[in-house]
């Protein structure tokens, strides 16, 4: 399903509000979710929500799980805390980024810049994106 039906599903949003939304992004081009938080009628949860329910567009444990570590740490571990992400994958043309709020567009400025490359970002609950780093950078002492 796709993430306007999904909010509709969740009453995030009407059927008004849906069709005004697809219309700025047959002009635009940009995601519907974008669009819908531009617009005022959503949150960054309410998106972050409704792609959980993608499981298409959604890491879950066992995929964060199978990262390899080699591949995670080329995002150094200060920038994969900071954005709340984690590298699943990259080639030379792209880069697949799990992140807890996919739509931060400067957290994923910043990754592109320090890659070199397109990034696609999936949504990951944040306790799963948390374990995840921990297994792959390993544990953090933050006390003094």
């Amino acid at each position: 399903m796709k993430l306007g039906g999904i909010l509709l599903e969740l009453r995030r949003i009407d059927r008004l509000q849906l069709r005004h939304a697809l219309r700025r992004q047959s002009h635009s081009g940009r995601p519907i979710g974008e669009i819908l938080l531009d617009m005022g009628v959503i949150s960054r949860v309410d998106v972050a929500n409704a792609l959980l329910r993608q499981p298409s567009v959604a890491a879950d444990a066992d995929t964060l799980a199978g990262v390899a570590p080699s591949v995670a740490r080329q995002l150094p571990r200060e920038m994969a805390d900071r954005c709340e992400c984690l590298l699943l994958a990259h080639r030379s043309e792209w880069a697949c980024v799990a992140m807890r709020d996919p739509l931060d567009s400067n957290s994923r400025a910043e990754i592109q810049e320090h890659l070199g490359t397109a990034v696609w970002t999936v949504t990951s609950p944040a306790e799963e994106l948390s374990a995840a780093r921990r297994r792959v950078y390993g544990a953090v002492d933050y006390s003094p």
